[in-house]
């Protein structure tokens, strides 16, 4: 397409989305979406809703259909930018609608906007991440690695979070609906995380180890008497909201001059001392997704054929046939770093390698396992490792 030519498209298409916004916008909507975001995002006044229809009206338009994918692309990337979060959420469900076209390059130049301040609030990070990355991540295990890896980034926490908040609806699949290791891999990007100590990456990672525990509850449980000093108190509330009272109360009554007294300095080895697993839970919780146009509350509830998820801030919603909303798409879901990170099985049959220049390659090993270690290893690990 002739640049003149496309530039005409899309100023066509920029006045298109605005006349819609005009339509739905409401004043009211607009003073408590703000207020409800902290004033740290704009909004121009529409519900979620709205702004999938005001897409779908987008979608249908001919200038539209005959965009290619580098132009709907480019336009996405135009309104990721913009400052509102009704624009945001245009850029995302186009993303969405051209995911599977995605390859690398494009999902690093995603995260660098990220990096350079376009994204500095949850409600966007969040989107990106069920909508674009974690649809785009189930194309491939490679895929996967490639999003864990963001987990390194040392200067910024909405990329550590994405790393998080990508893979929680995948967790309660295990490794037998994704990747032998994958849960292993969610562990090692959990491990990464809680280094930090920002509220919205502990609580990121809250949420990740929320799935965990109901998948592998005797990991989970290892995991916080290990890590215990590096919660915050609200990164451990969001790390357990899912367990029974009593396991709850348990791992919330800990501190860290009284593990020793309440028996738990030596890890979990029996799972009777802990009681039964959560393992047959693991279908049972909700796929989260945001929804910023519903008062926030502190619960978890299900009201006729919609569950609700609301915590820090962040609604999410999934309604009885699998859609999700920043405005009902169906629930489908970088280049981290320049120097070299291997991720390596530590009982499996692959070595996984990223590069600089961001081509995964995968190399068959064969590797030796100790006695001890066949017992208590799961059949297939994947672990990231740091550059020394």
């Amino acid at each position: 397409m002739k640049i003149l030519e496309k530039t005409k498209i899309f100023k066509l298409l920029r006045n298109k989305i605005t006349s819609e916004f005009d339509i739905y916008k409401d004043e009211g909507r607009k003073i408590g979406a703000e207020k409800y975001m902290k004033n740290v995002l704009p909004s121009i006044g529409l519900s979620n809703p709205q702004v999938k229809k005001v897409f779908s009206t987008i979608k249908s338009v001919n200038e539209y259909k005959n965009l290619n994918f580098n132009d709907k692309y480019a336009f996405a990337l135009e309104y990721l930018q913009k400052k509102h979060i009704e624009e945001k959420l245009i850029s995302i469900h186009i993303l969405n609608n051209i995911y599977k076209s995605l390859d690398y390059n494009h999902i690093d130049e995603i995260k660098d906007l990220v990096k350079k301040g376009y994204v500095e609030e949850w409600a966007t990070c969040d989107g990106i991440c069920i909508y674009i990355l974690k649809q785009w991540s189930t194309l491939s295990k490679e895929n996967t690695i490639h999003i864990a890896n963001f987990c390194f980034d040392k200067d910024n926490i909405w990329v550590r979070r994405m790393s998080c908040v990508t893979f929680i609806i995948r967790v309660k699949h295990k490794d037998k609906g994704n990747f032998p290791g994958f849960i292993n891999l969610m562990f090692d990007i959990c491990e990464e995380n809680i280094k930090y100590n920002y509220r919205f990456n502990q609580l990121g990672t809250g949420w990740l180890l929320r799935e965990l525990s109901l998948v592998d509850y005797k990991r989970f449980y290892n995991f916080i008497i290990d890590n215990f000093d590096k919660f915050i108190r609200e990164g451990l509330r969001y790390a357990v909201e899912k367990l029974d009272e009593t396991k709850k109360k348990k791992i919330m009554s800990f501190r860290s001059d009284n593990i020793g007294e309440l028996g738990i300095k030596k890890k979990i080895t029996n799972m009777s001392d802990v009681g039964d697993s959560d393992d047959d839970k693991s279908d049972a919780g909700v796929d989260d997704v945001i929804d910023i146009d519903k008062k926030v509350k502190r619960s978890v509830k299900i009201k006729e054929s919609k569950d609700i998820v609301e915590s820090e801030g962040e609604k999410r919603e999934v309604d009885g046939n699998g859609d999700i909303f920043i405005g009902n798409n169906e629930d489908e879901g970088n280049l981290y770093k320049k120097s070299k990170k291997e991720l390596r099985s530590r009982s499996g049959d692959s070595k996984i390698k990223v590069s600089k220049n961001n081509e995964t390659k995968i190399k068959e090993t064969k590797s030796k396992e100790s006695t001890s270690r066949s017992k208590s290893s799961t059949n297939s690990t994947v672990n990231i490792s740091k550059k020394k």
